[in-house]
């Protein structure tokens, strides 16, 4: 929570844009990581990423905060389905999102956190609801780009606020 005051005083004090991360989340979030980097770490595998998920899906991507003419699946907070869920994940350049439904010639069928990245290196991933324009439940689920500490899930949780959402934490 003090952290959370302490980088809005400091994003609104600077007049940060809002696509742009501040420099003291960086300094939170780093070192950038390729895909599966901490998992393989964290539990001694050696995942790869399958064929086409490498595959930029850059017409589905969109950044955050949403612009106004940006459409979204919204869902209910008490009913958080797969076909409205969609894939954040935070890079140098802010969050970016992708409806994982869309589809992708990969044996998901589907797209995954690395056709947002084009499989280069994030910060953090995760998935996400919209319950309207500025409120979101998300989670930090992404085998690809998790999160390693707690600190760094609640720098990612105040950045998300920082850009105008309420969020609503899941396990």
């Amino acid at each position: 929570m003090i952290l959370n005051v302490l980088l809005k005083r400091l994003f609104l004090k600077n007049k940060l844009s809002v696509s742009k991360i501040p420099p003291t989340i960086i300094a939170i979030l780093k070192p950038l990581s390729e895909p599966f980097e901490e998992r393989n770490k964290q539990k001694n595998e050696s995942h790869k990423i399958s064929l086409n998920e490498d595959i930029l899906l850059s017409e589905n991507i969109f950044a955050l905060p949403l612009e106004e003419d940006q459409n979204v699946s919204v869902s209910h907070v008490d009913s958080l389905t797969p076909d409205k869920r969609y894939l954040w994940i935070l890079d140098d350049d802010g969050f970016k999102v992708i409806l994982e439904s869309t589809p992708c010639d990969s044996p998901r069928k589907c797209a995954c956190h690395t056709n947002i990245t084009q499989a280069k290196k994030a910060y953090h991933g995760g998935e996400l609801w919209f319950h309207d324009r500025h409120s979101i439940s998300l989670n930090f689920s992404s085998g690809r780009y998790n999160t390693r500490t707690e600190v760094q899930d609640n720098a990612v949780k105040s950045y998300f606020e920082i850009i105008g959402f309420s969020v609503i934490l899941l396990d």
